[in-house]
């Protein structure tokens, strides 16, 4: 990891309001993702802290692929490469800019499973 991704890793991790859902005793989540759209939006050019959110995205996604085969005895749902992440929290995010990159990520997951339902 160079100097400038620790720099920026370290910047979203200090970020106000990334302890999404937090309370005295802790928080439920916490990441890249939970920060707020206007934020993402505001680092989307950036690729080191643009590649920091997908990053947090397919992680997300991934755990809630295996919670959804595991729990609910779901069938795995495919996951889209990194840019068609990117490009998806990108429009989701200026579209919704006071929403968090988390709630885009859940939407596509949500996507993702009803269409390859789909017959």
């Amino acid at each position: 990891m160079t100097v400038r991704s620790l720099v920026a890793a370290f910047a979203i991790a200090s970020m106000p309001g990334l302890g999404f859902a937090q309370s005295s005793t802790g928080q439920a989540l916490s990441g890249a993702g939970t920060t707020s759209c206007g934020q993402y939006i505001e680092h989307s050019d950036d690729s080191h802290l643009s590649n920091l959110y997908v990053t947090w995205a397919q992680g997300f996604l991934s755990g809630l692929n295996i919670a959804n085969n595991v729990i609910a005895k779901q069938e795995f749902v495919l996951l889209p490469d990194g840019a068609s992440i990117k490009a998806y929290l990108d429009k989701y995010c200026r579209e919704n800019p006071l929403e968090e990159p988390i709630t885009g990520t859940m939407l596509l997951f949500k996507e993702l499973r009803e269409k390859q339902k789909a017959p």
